[in-house]
């Protein structure tokens, strides 16, 4: 699973995670929501589990989109992007339904 609009600077950055955690210490949504943690989406989409997000209640939507977790983290990694992107396939993945069929 790969976004387009991500991957089209440069492919390789979400493999740049540290997994320092100062994306976490920055990030809003984290400190004040339940269950929201920047380090662990990264480590889900470095590792091929993104699909883990793509559901009906997916954490991605207690995101502030505040650049906190861009602001802190060393690496050139950009967080906020990947959960934009990942809240971009979402209606796709989730809520696309089948048209009724027009038999009749």
């Amino acid at each position: 699973m790969r976004c387009p609009k991500c991957q089209t600077e440069n492919p390789e950055t979400r493999k740049f995670c540290r997994e320092c955690g100062a994306c976490v210490t920055g990030c809003l949504a984290a400190k004040f929501g339940s269950g929201f943690d920047p380090r662990e989406i990264m480590l889900k989409v470095r590792y091929g589990l993104a699909d883990r997000l793509l559901t009906e209640h997916s954490v991605l939507w207690q995101c502030f989109q505040c650049n906190g977790c861009h602001e802190r983290c060393p690496s050139p990694v950009k967080p906020v992007e990947v959960i934009t992107c990942l809240r971009e396939m979402l209606p796709e993945r989730v809520w696309r339904r089948e048209e009724p069929s027009q038999s009749g």
